[in-house]
This record gives C-alpha cells, structure tokens and sequence, in this order.
C-alpha cells in the first residue's frame, strides 16, 4: 500500500495515540509506502515551531531522514490535479481548502490512500481514504 498521511493523523502519532500509532507501525512493519506531502510538512513544521516543540520537530525530522521516498515536493503534474480538483469541487459546491486539494492531487499522483480523520474533505476528491483514528 501507499498512504500520504494527512496533517491531523501526524498530530495523532506525536501525542502517541494508541489508535493511530498500531496502523502506522503496522504500514511500516509491511513496508508500506508513507507519504508526507510538502502542505503537510509545514503544517507540521509550523505548528510544533510555533509552540517551541522541538521534541516533536526532530521527530519529524528522523523519520524523513530514515525513508528516502516519504517526503516528496509538488511537481507541476501534481499542480495541474490539484487545479483541476478545484475548479470540479467549485462547480459543484464542494469547495475545499487549498491544503486538502493539494494533499488529494498529492495522493492521486502516487496512486495513494489518504489517512485522515476529515474524511469529509476528502470524500469527494476521487481518492481512497482510510481513518486510522477510529
């Protein structure tokens, strides 16, 4: 499988909820593909600096340091999804925020799973969804 986690299930993990923690280690133990896209990395980033939470950030940091694949930058196809993605939820009015857009367009570009606890920013964004806090 190939999960791009978003920002709320990251939160989760720091606080070492034991809901979510059991799926990553489970993902991870099967080599599973895990994905933080850039949004959600200064999502991250911003908010534990924000709150002085170094803690946190080298947490973050050792884990993109120990995966090679798992953080990925925005290419232009990923762009180009995420405008499309916005254009069809406007017309719809399914508006969506910018940062859930870019993590769906993220997701679909590498055929991967969004974990989140939102899932009704997802739901009508064409991509696979899983709720690992449940």
């Amino acid at each position: 499988m190939r999960y791009v986690i978003d920002t709320n299930i990251w939160i989760r993990v720091l606080r070492k909820e034991k809901k979510v923690k059991g799926p990553l280690e489970a993902a991870l133990a099967r080599n599973d593909a895990i994905f933080i896209a850039a949004i959600v990395y200064f999502e991250l980033r911003r908010g534990l600096q924000a709150r002085g939470d170094t803690k946190s950030i080298q947490f973050i940091e050792d884990f993109l340091a120990s995966k090679s694949d798992v953080y990925q930058e925005c290419s232009q196809p990923v762009w180009d999804t995420a405008t499309g993605l916005w254009v069809t939820a406007r017309k719809n009015n399914q508006a969506r925020g910018d940062a859930d857009i870019l993590i769906a367009a993220f997701a679909r570009q590498l055929d991967a799973t969004v974990v989140t606890d939102n899932e009704k920013h997802f739901i009508h964004l064409g991509v696979p969804i899983e709720n690992w806090s449940q």
